[in-house]
């Protein structure tokens, strides 16, 4: 585990970086993550970035960065509004959380052999 001034080292390395990018969202996003997540000492590899989620309509929304149990992470774009993305991630909270307050999620990843690994979690919030 770092510590608080390892975690603020980084942070202020990441800012530093970061702030004078363009911020484009859909060009960005995965070093973004990557960089963000660093600074808690935590391997990108360890969540899932684009976590696809069914909506009501049937059609497939995407959560930008997602670590069950631990991390949601919702962007927008440099200028788009922060409201606009809180209300996104409130949303899609809202379809996977069941009646007993618990996150369901269903998540399946290729491991190389043309084989799903599976995992099924459910997270109280």
């Amino acid at each position: 585990m770092l510590s608080w001034n390892a975690i603020e080292d980084r942070a202020v390395k990441f800012q530093n970086y970061w702030k004078h990018s363009e911020g484009n969202e859909r060009q960005e996003a995965q070093k973004f993550e990557m960089d963000f997540m660093n600074i808690f000492g935590v391997h990108w590899k360890d969540g899932f970035h684009e976590h696809p989620i069914s909506l009501k309509d049937g059609s497939i929304g995407y959560i930008d960065y997602f670590i069950p149990g631990k991390i949601f992470i919702e962007m927008k774009s440099k200028g788009q509004s922060l409201t606009k993305a809180y209300t996104q991630a409130m949303f899609y909270v809202h379809l996977v959380r069941d009646k007993s307050g618990h996150i369901r999620c269903h998540i399946s990843r290729g491991n190389g052999s043309g084989r799903e690994k599976e995992l099924r979690c459910s997270l109280y919030i």
